[in-house]
């Protein structure tokens, strides 16, 4: 639980809902990658973030821009 709290109290981190729109999202994703990878790119593209990974598989399908 120490983490969940120190995520809320900082204001530069969002926990995003896994909602319709990213379900479908996920599921237009042609990239050869697992269902939780794709979820994690769909919630990027979803709210136009950035995302931070070391995963080449998502880095290289350039879907998403990398940080990293």
């Amino acid at each position: 639980m120490a983490s969940i709290a120190k995520i809320e109290a900082l204001a530069n981190f969002e926990i995003a809902a896994l909602d319709l729109d990213v379900l479908k999202i996920a599921e237009s994703i042609d990239e050869p990658l697992e269902m939780h990878d794709k979820l994690i790119v769909a919630t990027a593209i979803r709210y136009n973030a950035f995302l931070i990974t070391r995963d080449e598989q998502i880095a290289k399908s350039k879907m998403v821009k990398t940080i990293w």
